[in-house]
């Protein structure tokens, strides 16, 4: 049994020693048998006395595991909120039209060169379509045959 405990009647964040508590247990003992209440044993208040600080350790263990997994999923709802709020700061389709020479595009912007539709995937580009890994094609021009 740890030598500290959580005091029953005290605030959850006073903590007192094993010895204390069941000295604090003995005075209540003793002021509810002055006060006309049923006498108890010393053999009775020891065992009574063991087992709530049996119980008073459980529960600390137990509220020490909530707040270790209550840490965890605040920890994981604040990532999730921060991709939220990166995700909503997006538009579904950014077509910004016909690649031009003159222009930089940015991740995530959609043109179309000579007939074909590409998605820009850096961060910053002046490169034309097709020649560099800073555009994935999306979709292919495919000629007609003549009628």
């Amino acid at each position: 049994m740890p030598d500290e405990v959580l005091d029953a009647k005290a605030s959850t964040k006073e903590v007192v020693t094993l010895a204390q508590a069941k000295e604090n247990m003995a005075k209540r003992a003793v002021w509810l048998k002055a006060n006309g209440h049923r006498p108890v044993s010393h053999e009775q208040l020891d065992t009574i006395t063991d087992q709530i600080a049996d119980a008073i350790i459980a529960v600390n263990v137990f509220a020490q595991s909530i707040n270790a997994k209550n840490i965890e999923r605040n920890e994981k709802i604040a990532a999730l909120e921060t991709k939220v709020a990166e995700l909503e700061t997006r538009t579904a389709v950014d077509y910004v039209g016909i690649w031009l020479e003159k222009y930089s595009y940015r991740k995530g912007q959609i043109v179309t060169h000579k007939g074909t539709i590409w998605f820009c995937r850096v961060d910053y580009t002046m490169e034309k379509p097709g020649t560099s890994t800073d555009w994935q094609l999306m979709v292919k021009n495919q000629e007609r045959p003549n009628r």
